[in-house]
């Protein structure tokens, strides 16, 4: 009870700050008349360097109602730690104007208060630290443009929260920020922003609406994974990275471009989405492991020539896959790469592929004709596993006209 009323009033007081019309860059949170400032030989504390200033760790005080002092030996206190206050009897916390620091996760909230729906940070805070603001019931947040950094988990699992703007003076997000925020429907990500964490948005299930400003580099791994509920996305030209898994399971997703600066489509990315079409640039150099694997709707693909490696089951599962071309650089079929592709019909494999890997295309069902050129030295087990429809075109005397001899295939030589 007593840390639940601590809790309260420190975020009530944080709203205060927030809905003053006169003070809208109010720093800290000023204390009512008749509490004085603590002294420092009552708190724990040492300096950050990072922060440039002094960092409080624990009260030993007895008093309900504590404001931290502005300086201690004539360095800005400029954060408190989450734990600060876990021992004692305190139930009212008044910032200092020179906090710069905002965290609250060790606290570890899980509060049902109507009063908290709506949060502002005071102004002059630089930095949001994990998990601020995690678990709580919070609907929108004010996030002031002195803060650049927030930090891993900062909103994880705000289910509530439904309107948040980040501010053009932000520069990193960290791993996490937003995970399972399932109210969340719209999210900005200013050009400021040049450091992005994983899983950002991970399984933020009501995100529709992305604008992901020209200028930002980077969308980090798993950003959007889980977004059950995203169907279009338009990335700026501006991106030269994009991590793997970045779209994994967004299940309505049908529509995505790749920006000419990404020169590699990661592993994961869009698994289980359902893309009906995707342009491939002609910068990619590589396809990641399971990158369009159980893309139901994938029809048709053109895999540029610039695309040196195919990784296994890239198009695993997908089954009415029924027309790919493949890159004439690539050196191998790799493992499970078409597992699965119920639809596909006709295949060339480009010269210069030395080895088919396990269970390239086990299970196509529907496989008529795969043509394999000379160069095939090797081919792994199971690779033509329930391919009873299969002929193999290929030339007299080819390592590939042996194997299909040896294990009972159909061949044409040409």
């Amino acid at each position: 009870m007593k840390k639940y009323l601590m809790i309260l009033s420190v975020f009530m007081m944080l709203i205060l700050v927030g809905c003053s019309s006169d003070n809208s860059e109010q720093k800290g949170n000023p204390a009512p008349r008749g509490v004085e400032t603590e002294s420092a030989e009552l708190f724990h504390y040492y300096y950050e360097a990072d922060l440039d200033g002094m960092v409080l760790s624990r009260y030993y005080g007895s008093k309900s109602k504590v404001k931290i002092p502005d300086i201690i030996e004539d360095i800005p206190v400029v954060r408190i730690r989450g734990d600060c206050f876990e021992v004692g009897a305190v139930t009212d916390v008044y910032y200092p104007e020179t906090l710069k620091y905002f965290e609250w996760g060790n606290w570890n909230m899980n509060l049902e208060v109507e009063e908290l729906s709506v949060i502002t940070i005071p102004y002059g805070v630089t930095h949001l630290g994990a998990n601020a603001l995690s678990d709580t019931i919070i609907t929108a947040i004010t996030i002031p443009n002195t803060v650049t950094h927030i930090g891993n988990y900062a909103f994880m699992g705000c289910i509530n929260l439904s309107d948040i703007i980040i501010p053009d003076s932000v520069t990193h997000i960290g791993n996490q920020v937003f995970q399972g925020c399932s109210s969340l429907s719209t999210i900005v990500i200013p050009n400021s922003v040049t450091d992005l964490g994983e899983n950002i948005f991970l399984n933020c299930i009501n995100l529709t609406d992305v604008t992901i400003s020209v200028g930002v580099t980077e969308v980090g791994g798993g950003m959007f994974r889980g977004c059950t509920n995203l169907k279009s996305i338009v990335i700026p030209n501006s991106i030269i990275y994009i991590g793997g898994s970045v779209f994994q399971h967004c299940i309505n997703l049908t529509n995505v471009n790749i920006p000419s600066g990404v020169d590699v489509i990661g592993g994961y990315m869009f698994e289980n989405t359902a893309l009906e079409s995707i342009f491939i640039p002609d910068n990619i150099t590589r396809i990641g492991n399971y990158a369009f694997s159980g893309c139901i709707n994938l029809s048709s693909v053109i895999i540029p020539n610039s695309v040196t490696s195919l990784r296994d089951g890239a198009f695993k599962d997908c089954i009415n896959l029924t027309e790919i071309k493949l890159s004439d650089n690539i050196v191998s079929i790799d493992a499970s790469l078409f597992l699965g592709c119920t639809k596909l019909e006709s295949l060339v494999i480009p010269d210069g592929v030395t080895k088919i890997w396990q269970s390239a295309f086990r299970d196509c069902i529907n496989l008529t004709r795969l043509t394999v050129p000379d160069s095939v030295i090797e081919v792994g087990n199971n690779v033509f596993s329930n391919c009873n429809k299969l002929t193999i075109i290929c030339s007299n005397g080819s390592f590939i006209h042996n194997y299909a001899l040896e294990n009972g295939i159909n061949f044409e030589l040409h």
